[in-house]
């Protein structure tokens, strides 16, 4: 513990972030750090701070100046900080994809799901302290309830998320002179390390309804012209191959349900035939109208991400597709089948819920509403149609 006279006043501000005394009430201390050095320098650390809110807000978003790839925690700053893959030390436009790929996890099904569980955990956490005449709020509510909700997002398993939070505990054990950088920090990161990957590798196994599950399975697509020819890039666990559009060799393990026998586009989705031509799926053009049965997708709800990726502003579906009923088709409507060699490529891409698909790449958002349902329909029985095959994109 440093033997700084805290109610110094004459002396110039100092500010040790492992000192307990300080971290006990630092907002003195930050008060002066604001007023009289707004840029700090800490010789025995041998690093600089920024106190001023503007400030800050202007570093985080300058990764040149303010790079997160050297490390975010001082114990571990260095110019040779390996930064092992972890998102967090990483910075634009790196940070961004990643963040956007573990977005997609961040559902409002699954979010809305989650507070039955918090609710859960609430309850036992409460009722364990009836009778009492007090207790801890922070030991025993407080601290543990945040770790234990996201241990039930990941999809932990409810008897092994007590065992986990102790070694998100550990993990973040601080000890004056070294901070995080401690035997005990130490062996919790390795020993959460081991489990997570053990778990990660069951669910590739086994996927479950669960964010592990979705994160697994999920790929990152680098910009056109990084990969071979004019094809995207993918990386999907540390590996690059070659592919024309992202994930769609996943959709059949993915999906929970037989794939369907085509779908149906309205004639006013020609943007979307000539991506799926262009792609090599054979599309068919229905001079005539056509009425049967089909299935119709309800659109529950809908979000956007405030943010652009690769270009689009991501938009997200939820709902359910309802039972076959009569439906009418007018001229002039497209027809994919899915007993093509590129069926299961088209049927990723069809369907409204798909990460990458034609309502993820802004090609049929501007329609969709949850007042309406989606504007593709499914097939589950063949049908018999004159159609002609769009032979190359239309003019």
């Amino acid at each position: 513990m440093t033997a700084i006279d805290l109610d110094d006043t004459a002396a110039a501000p100092y500010w040790d972030p492992f000192d307990e005394v300080i971290d006990t009430d630092p907002h003195p201390t930050w008060r002066r750090l604001r007023d009289e050095a707004p840029l700090y320098r800490n010789d025995r650390y041998d690093f600089w701070a920024l106190s001023r809110h503007a400030d800050v807000e202007a570093a985080s978003r300058d990764a040149a100046a303010f790079s997160s790839a050297h490390g975010t925690v001082l114990e571990f700053m260095r110019e040779d900080f390996q930064a092992g893959g972890t998102m967090i030390f990483m910075d634009p436009p790196d940070h961004t994809k990643l963040r956007h790929l573990v977005s997609r996890a961040f559902t409002p099904r699954r979010m809305a799901r989650l507070e039955d569980r918090v609710r859960e955990l609430c309850v036992a956490f409460l009722d364990a302290q009836e009778g009492s005449p007090s207790f801890d709020y922070l030991q025993d509510f407080g601290a543990r309830l945040p770790a234990m909700v996201i241990a039930s997002l990941l999809g932990v398993p409810i008897e092994e998320q007590e065992e986990v939070r102790h070694t998100i505990d550990q993990l973040f054990v601080i000890e004056e002179g070294t901070g995080m950088g401690n035997e005990v920090a130490m062996q919790a990161g390795a020993k959460l390390y081991m489990y997570l990957s053990d778990l990660l590798g069951k669910r590739r196994e086994a996927p479950q309804d669960d964010m592990l599950s979705d994160l697994v399975q999920a790929e990152l697509t680098e910009p056109d012209g990084e990969g071979a020819g004019p094809f995207a890039r993918r990386k999907r666990t540390g590996k690059f191959v070659t592919v024309k559009m992202p994930v769609y060799d996943r959709f059949a393990p993915a999906r929970r349900e037989a794939r369907p026998w085509g779908y149906l586009l309205p004639p006013t989705l020609t943007d979307v035939a000539v991506l799926l031509r262009r792609q090599g799926v054979v599309v068919e053009r229905m001079p005539d109208a056509w009425s049967g049965l089909a299935e119709r997708f309800k659109v529950d709800s809908l979000s956007a991400e405030p943010y652009q990726f690769e270009g689009h502003r991501t938009v997200r579906v939820e709902g359910a597709w309802g039972a076959a009923a009569a439906f009418d088709a007018p001229a002039g409507s497209w027809l994919v089948r899915t007993d093509q060699p590129l069926g299961t490529f088209a049927s990723y891409v069809l369907e409204p819920a798909s990460e990458d698909g034609v309502v993820t790449w802004n090609l049929v958002d501007r329609v969709l509403s949850t007042r309406m349902p989606y504007p593709i329909v499914r097939l589950r029985a063949s049908i018999r149609v004159r159609s002609l095959e769009l032979d190359r994109p239309p003019p």
